[in-house]
């Protein structure tokens, strides 16, 4: 066999040449996998709901709007809160408006607000509201209220402008320092959450302090800095013995370790002493399980959450994540479309019921729920634009998974799985040029992305840049050493560049961890028969066939072996069975005559040669061998 003619054998069972049948069949496959279950984007595997509140220090400490009566003697003012307190809306209203027609102020639309929210009419309060801050002189207390409501409305921006100016004006406002941290704490912006934090476990003592430690330490917990965290955690304690978040905070500081998680698990025990039967702790010893690898027990655990409170939104959406990551499809979908029937709200459910639509064949479903999903988020959702593209591609809807791509890297520049399933589709396309610079850009932004790295040598080797190609595939294998596409087509382009001594390396080393891979086998008998090394050659190739018998490459490389080591009996008899399993395969008759040739037997190499060209009448090389033939015989 020809140089060339080995070259193509290699690489026809590599991924190297059958770029886009790898890539339909394996890449994308795998790539979807790794951004649906292995955590490269955060709406997979990480516990949203649990990062949005449970995970993000309390809710705002003080959700219940304040009424004036507090600030002042008028006893009209202590009469009417005393009604409200009592239930008596309708008579403190009464009361109210008394007020109203004598002397209209800023305090007494503050209270009107906060009647009209003991009613359910959030539209009223925020009119009083606004009326009441725009009177002087202005009840501070009514930015308060206003935040608050703002806040439950889902204006974040408006509530934390009103508590900040809340703060400004009543420095010494405890109530406004805390919400205000929290809403910062919710957004990541863990160093001035802190800050407001330790500000407002200044101005309280007993509970109120040991809820602003206890979120103070919420804050630094997420700027690292786990020791302090640790203290402030206790001290929180301290003050209130019963107090359970801290002890979750504790908990989540112990490192992901069997003697980390006991310790954890411990801090748990406790909180049940405490409290039996608390479904939150069952909710955080279910996700201590789940980063412990045991998902029957957190399994269980989010079901006990459940059982005792069966509205517990955060554990039946948790629960739905872990059963999706068991592929229990069916399961998965009950607990999200259960989650968005009491939040219909809710954009990662419809999120992650397009993943179970998507692994159930339903790409239908699948885009419609990632669009809602989208529409939810205001089109700020850059994973379900990703996972939409995926969706796409799948329906081979290239211009459309580009322009969801596209539209996700618009969202997060810096979004390296987005590039690199831009050049996937790219690559389908046959567009290798921009396919190469997708790759590359999402290795600037995540030098570490093996399969970004594998397919950059993917397309350095389709053009011909082996050393390119060379280089990225070691890259691929030092981030990633149990990758075997890698380390084979490593091999392929090792001998390619007749480095033939660290391409034997290199199926040496995939072999020692796999030996039944045919292909290493395969490739390893070639580039043996490359350099000589005929003895091994024929035993890697007598390997492959042990584990594939009928495989038709490994018999006709083995019998060119055998012919070239004087072997032609066996030689002969294994290409007449490579032969007999594919009587159409013009290169198999050639390889037969050849071994015929060898062994003297030049009629029936003659024969086999004439059945090949009957096959194929404009093989030149065919003649050529034949040409041989009749030349030998006529000079005899």
């Amino acid at each position: 066999m020809s140089a060339a003619l080995k070259r193509l054998a290699q690489e026809s069972f590599a991924p190297v040449v059958l770029v886009v049948l790898a890539v339909a069949v394996l890449l994308l496959y795998a790539e979807y996998q790794a951004l649906s279950d292995a955590g490269r984007i955060t709406v997979i595997t990480v516990d949203e709901e649990a990062s949005r509140t449970a995970d993000a220090g309390e809710d705002e400490d003080f959700a219940t709007p304040q009424l004036s009566a507090q600030d002042d003697a008028d006893p009209r003012y202590r009469e009417a809160a005393k009604l409200v307190e009592s239930g008596d809306l309708r008579a403190a209203e009464r009361k109210y408006q008394a007020i109203l027609a004598s002397a209209p102020s800023s305090r007494l639309f503050n209270d009107l607000a906060v009647l009209a929210l003991k009613r359910g009419d959030r539209r009223e309060a925020l009119a009083h509201l606004d009326r009441a801050l725009k009177l002087q002189p202005v009840y501070a207390r009514a930015y308060f209220n206003r935040a608050l409501l703002h806040s439950t409305l889902g204006n974040m921006v408006v509530a934390r402008r009103d508590y900040e100016t809340l703060i400004k004006t009543l420095p010494n406002h405890y109530e406004g320092h805390l919400n205000l941290g929290v809403l910062q704490l919710r957004s990541n912006e863990y160093a001035a959450a802190a800050d407001l934090f330790a500000r407002a476990s200044r101005l309280a003592g007993g509970t109120r302090k040991a809820r602003a430690l206890y979120n103070q330490g919420m804050a630094l917990r997420g700027l690292d800095r786990k020791q302090e965290a640790r203290t402030l955690f206790e001290q929180a304690i301290r003050l209130k013995p019963d107090y359970i978040e801290p002890r979750f905070g504790l908990a989540a500081l112990e490192d992901a370790t069997p003697a980390g998680r006991q310790r954890a698990l411990a801090y748990y025990e406790t909180v049940f002493r405490l409290k039996p039967n608390y479904p939150p702790a069952y909710f955080h010893l279910a996700r201590l399980q789940v980063d412990a690898g045991d998902n029957a027990a957190a399994e269980q655990a989010y079901r006990k959450a459940i059982q005792f409170n069966p509205e517990y939104l955060k554990a039946r959406y948790n629960l739905g994540l872990l059963l999706l990551s068991q592929k229990r499809w069916n399961d998965a979908r009950a607990e999200f479309e259960w989650v968005i029937k009491r939040d219909p709200q809710h954009a990662e459910a419809y999120f992650n019921l397009a993943r179970v639509a998507y692994s159930t064949k339903d790409s239908a479903r699948a885009m419609r729920d990632y669009r809602t999903a989208l529409e939810l988020r205001k089109g700020n959702y850059p994973e379900a634009e990703l996972n939409l593209g995926l969706v796409y591609a799948s329906e081979k809807l290239y211009t459309e998974a580009e322009a969801a791509y596209r539209r996700a890297i618009r969202l997060r520049t810096a979004y390296p799985e987005a590039w690199y399933n831009l050049g996937i589709n790219r690559l389908r396309q046959k567009d290798l040029d921009g396919a190469k610079d997708a790759f590359e850009t999402a290795l600037r932004h995540d030098p570490r992305y093996e399969q970004a790295w594998f397919n950059l040598g993917v397309l350095h080797g389709r053009a011909g840049r082996v050393p390119a190609a060379i280089e990225a595939y070691r890259q691929a294998l030092t981030i990633r050493p149990d990758y075997t596409k890698a380390r084979l087509n490593l091999a392929v382009r090792y001998a390619d560049d007749r480095q033939y001594a660290n391409a034997i390396r290199e199926y040496k080393k995939l072999l020692e961890t796999d030996p039944t891979h045919a292909s290493a086998w395969l490739n390893l008998g070639i580039v043996y028969q490359e350099t000589g090394d005929m003895n091994n050659a024929g035993r890697a190739l007598s390997k492959l066939l042990d584990l594939e018998p009928e495989n038709m490459q490994g018999r006709r490389v083995l019998g060119q072996v055998l012919s070239a080591q004087g072997r032609h009996d066996e030689s002969i008899a294994i290409l007449e069975q490579a032969v007999s399993g594919d009587t159409a395969n013009v290169s198999a008759r050639l390889d037969l005559a050849l071994g015929l040739s060898a062994a003297g037997r030049r009629d029936e190499a003659r024969a086999e040669l004439q059945k090949a060209l009957d096959l194929d009448p404009g093989n030149r090389k065919i003649r050529e061998q034949l040409q041989k033939l009749s030349n030998s015989s006529s000079q005899k």
